[in-house]
């Protein structure tokens, strides 16, 4: 999976959760959802078909149905990346 940046990652979570709108605990921005556990140790991107938990050390585990799904999921990370 190197297609994905944890860096990248982190900082589509913080916008996600600074500019998207808070519902039921989740933040949704651009049909992406993030939330975090509740020990605070991961913090989760996600769609209906996609998730990618990002871990402590720059690790991560990412779950998707088909590349079809996964590709769309990483355009909108990038989307959301280059929002302003």
């Amino acid at each position: 999976m190197s297609d994905i940046e944890v860096k990248k990652a982190l900082r589509v979570y913080q916008k996600i959760t600074t500019s998207g709108v808070l519902k039921d605990g989740e933040y949704i921005l651009d049909g992406l959802k993030a939330a975090q556990s509740f020990d605070g140790y991961t913090a989760s991107i996600y769609n209906e078909r996609v998730r990618l938990d990002l871990l402590f050390h720059n690790k991560f585990t990412f779950t998707f149905d088909n590349k079809k799904e996964r590709a769309g999921f990483l355009e909108k990370l990038d989307k959301i990346d280059k929002q302003k």
